[in-house]
């Protein structure tokens, strides 16, 4: 009869030992989120008990990031349940060796202590591991749900508030679930909605029957409970209820179920607490909101952009969170700290803005913007039948910045500068195109000699105040330095303020 399996058993002993970290939730990147989607989907399987596919998640969530633990230590379960102990060994190997980490050192050395004991229990009948087993299922819900996903993943039957405890019922699951906060976490409960945030687990969830928790109710006791792979298991007397109580540890939870003196589950009692270990860490969100508006009319500003940079004055350092906003109205839920927003939107000088969020403060800021000066796009045609299929050796310095543009010896066709495009150089077919991004700016624009001796045409166009051309002789020079040039003509502040004598203006 083909083997069936028991997961999160066992090795929980380690992860308790070990420590586990609450996940904190916040936005991620491309890579971050695909890994918490594969996780999610291993997950999945694993409630499903398709555990091929499980492990095929698991691999692909390591692979979008190798140095998070988890991953390896689920595949390590299912080798350890499957009695696969060269690919635990290979999957636990691996996380060591891409992690370093003492929690997967620990791992792999509880593994090869049971190995070498030989004090795993490997069953081989099909009603033997029923009769053994617990209803993970109902756990792995309870381990990894939040509010917010047992909201879309379950309608709700019944909510009540009451001395500040919210207590709902989900219909298909026969328990309470009840959230309120705590000295060590003040954000379970919002204050605006008195609902749970909808990163909450739940503090407590009771059971309407606790024989619900075992697939066997027969003699369940402190030896049964350790083959599953409890821990923490202790029998305190619990004077509120006049009765013992057993405590332990599994898959992620603290579970508390009445007993009698002898240890052995006292299912007639009924009383049960099941205390989920939190699953992510509650930030201290607030908000940061306002309106993106021009700065000299006040207007609304429509279709701009925020990317949210950690620490103040940070132009130009990792983007965490971007932002559309298309109706001038903005809102950003951080974290107390310092920040930099950067703010664009067409036709307006992209603007950096400092943000500093406290405790429990929104922030009201209105972002200014002002409007772009406009471009300056410099187009270079052969002007001649001599010039045709050949580009001219052109760069222009724009002051400040440096240059750009395509020579024997200067060839760089972009400039940026704290994230911003200044210039750049392009060639279209036959053209070559200079475009700087602000009219008002002081550049000087340069033909060299080696390509310069036959005509080309110039048409220079300012962005909202119309354009000029020009045409670059044939015999008016010549050189015998690649680095020497021609200062065609310079502009200052959107006009052309000097051309020279050899270029013909049309």
């Amino acid at each position: 009869m083909k083997n069936k399996l028991i997961l999160l058993t066992i090795p929980l002993v380690l992860l308790i030992l070990c420590g586990v970290g609450a996940l904190v939730i916040m936005d991620y990147t491309p890579s971050e989120s695909m890994y918490l989607k594969h996780i999610e989907m291993a997950e999945k399987y694993i409630n499903n008990n398709d555990y091929d596919k499980a492990i095929e998640y698991f691999k692909k969530a390591i692979d979008e990031d190798k140095s998070k633990e988890d991953p390896y230590i689920k595949l390590a379960q299912i080798y350890y349940a499957r009695n696969d102990f060269d690919s635990l060994m290979d999957i636990l190997n691996l996380g060591i060796k891409n992690t370093d980490s003492d929690k997967m050192k620990n791992t792999l050395a509880y593994y090869i202590s049971l190995k070498d004991s030989q004090s795993a229990t490997t069953y081989s009948d099909e009603d033997s591991v029923n009769s053994q087993q617990i209803n993970y299922n109902l756990l792995n819900i309870f381990n990894s749900y939040t509010y917010d996903k047992y909201s879309h993943n379950y309608a709700m039957s019944s909510e009540q508030t009451l001395n500040g405890k919210y207590t709902v019922r989900y219909l298909n699951l026969n328990a309470q679930f009840v959230y309120y906060n705590t000295d060590e976490n003040k954000k379970v409960i919002e204050t605006s909605s008195q609902k749970p945030n909808k990163n909450a687990t739940p503090n407590e969830i009771i059971l309407d029957d606790a024989k619900e928790l075992f697939t066997d109710i027969n003699n369940v006791n402190f030896d049964y409970l350790k083959r599953l792979g409890a821990v923490n298991i202790n029998k305190p007397f619990d004077r509120s209820i006049s009765s013992y109580i057993m405590f332990f540890t599994l898959n992620s939870c603290d579970i508390k179920i009445a007993c009698d003196e002898s240890g052995n589950i006292d299912f007639s009692n009924n009383y049960n607490v099941i205390i989920p270990h939190s699953v992510v860490e509650l930030n201290n969100f607030q908000k940061v909101k306002g309106k993106i508006i021009d700065s000299k009319s006040g207007e609304s500003i429509n279709n701009a952009q925020i990317s949210v940079r950690k620490g103040k004055s940070n132009n130009d350092g990792t983007v965490f969170k971007n932002i559309s906003v298309t109706n001038a109205d903005y809102q950003i839920e951080l974290d107390k700290g310092d920040y930099t927003f950067e703010v664009s939107a067409e036709n307006y000088e992209t603007g950096y803005f400092d943000v500093t969020v406290t405790e429990n403060n929104d922030v009201e800021m209105d972002i200014k913007l002002q409007k772009s000066a406009g471009a300056i796009v410099i187009t270079v045609t052969p002007n001649s039948s001599s010039t045709q299929g050949k580009y001219a050796e052109i760069h222009c310095v724009v002051t400040g910045y440096g240059y750009v543009g395509k020579t024997k010896v200067y060839n760089n066709p972009i400039i940026e500068s704290n994230g911003k495009t200044i210039a750049k150089y392009e060639e279209t077919g036959s053209a070559q195109v200079i475009t700087v991004y602000d009219k008002n700016t002081m550049l000087d624009f340069h033909f060299h000699g080696s390509c310069s001796a036959e005509d080309y045409k110039v048409n220079i166009k300012f962005e909202g105040a119309g354009e000029e051309n020009l045409i670059v002789p044939t015999e008016p020079f010549s050189y015998i330095s690649d680095y020497a040039y021609l200062s065609a003509f310079y502009i200052s502040n959107g006009n052309i303020s000097y051309i020279d004598p050899k270029v013909k203006r049309l």
